[in-house]
């Protein structure tokens, strides 16, 4: 599987930790990026205790929080009205809870007030379950169904139970196309060397910043590098048609062909009541698995007196005729069947 990195909210599903946010804000021209389409994404904010440690600012010393505060505000001005952000954070409500993981705001369209509003009350407090919020926010993003991305910078390492390493080897083996960037804030050598796993798992890389200009550098590499285009493949289109459910006065017709496998014979190998009805018809196709349609023959059809149902396989190639309005034809098939010849309308051919 390749893995290249994503530009900013060009992927269709971009976990981004908020100094990745905020350094993309700084580096990429508003108008820049008010021409480009917007993608998901998941800001991932570490609010653990270690947030409170102190850091050198443009104008002297600072916090880590106070630093995430402001720029995040900052980002947010600079960020097209099209956005779509959501916001976890972990750390932020207990001391020594490893589930302290929250989902603030779930990926959508950016309500600037609201998730500047929603930064600002956060007030780190406790451990780092960084795998966890990793995983979360996978989930949130869909990534077994959609390519995903997380950047995650971290200035500490997991303090909870779970494997960094495995999980992002567990989440890169699931996922349709996973990939985790991490950035070590102020992380010693040792250090640097249990979190890198998580990149190296997923395809990813691993960038190590000492301080603010270190971190704005590795933003930079990892968020603005460039995207190899990706060639999309032609979507498949079935030349068979669906149905619906439960189609009154319509008798399907089997032309005797196949669709994806064998067409076989209709299925008779069970008693049906002699006053039966189309709902039971209906209900007997459900409750095969290998039934795709079905069709109700009312009493009278075919000189016959008694009621048949007839349950037809989900290859098997299907026509349709309109019958007159009261005679008791009922046909069906299921949601995911696809076996008509042409499309379903109730208007006749003459017509």
């Amino acid at each position: 599987m390749k893995h290249t990195p994503p530009r900013f909210l060009k992927s269709s599903a971009v976990v981004l930790s908020l100094a990745a946010i905020a350094g993309v804000a700084a580096i990429v021209p508003a108008e820049a990026r008010e021409d480009e389409a917007p993608g998901q994404a998941m800001l991932v904010l570490d609010a653990s205790g270690s947030m409170w440690a102190e850091m050198q600012g443009p104008a002297g010393k600072t916090t880590r929080i106070e630093t995430a505060r402001s720029t995040v505000s900052e980002m947010l001005e600079e960020l097209s009205p099209g956005t779509q952000l959501g916001l976890i954070a972990y750390g932020h409500r207990r001391k020594g809870d490893c589930k302290d993981i929250e989902v603030l705001i779930p990926p959508g369209s950016l309500d600037k007030d609201a998730f500047r509003s929603t930064v600002n009350k956060l007030k780190p407090k406790g451990m780092t379950p960084l795998t966890d919020a990793v995983r979360i926010a996978a989930e949130e993003l869909r990534y077994t169904e959609h390519k995903a991305t997380v950047i995650l910078v971290t200035d500490g390492l997991e303090t909870c139970a779970p494997d960094p390493c495995a999980a992002a080897a567990s989440l890169e083996e699931a996922g349709i196309d996973f990939t985790a960037h991490v950035i070590g804030f102020g992380l010693s050598k040792e250090e640097s060397a249990k979190v890198s796993c998580i990149a190296e798992n997923t395809g990813g890389r691993y960038l190590d910043a000492k301080d603010g200009a270190g971190l704005s550098d590795a933003l930079e590499q990892v968020v603005l590098e460039p995207v190899e285009p990706v060639e999309m493949e032609e979507p498949e289109t079935s030349p068979w048609f669906p149905g619906e459910a439960f189609m009154q006065d319509v008798q399907l017709q089997p032309t005797g062909r196949e669709t994806t496998g064998p067409a076989g014979n209709p299925n008779e190998d069970f008693a049906f009541p002699t006053d039966g009805t189309a709902e039971q018809c209906q209900a007997i196709c459900e409750a095969d698995a290998n039934c795709g349609s079905w069709v109700y023959n009312p009493p009278g059809s075919y000189f016959i007196e008694e009621p048949r149902c007839r349950v037809y396989p989900s290859s098997s190639e299907m026509d349709y005729e309109l019958t007159v309005p009261g005679d008791g034809w009922v046909s069906g098939m299921k949601p995911e069947t696809r076996v008509l010849t042409r499309e379903f309308s109730r208007v006749p051919k003459s017509e």
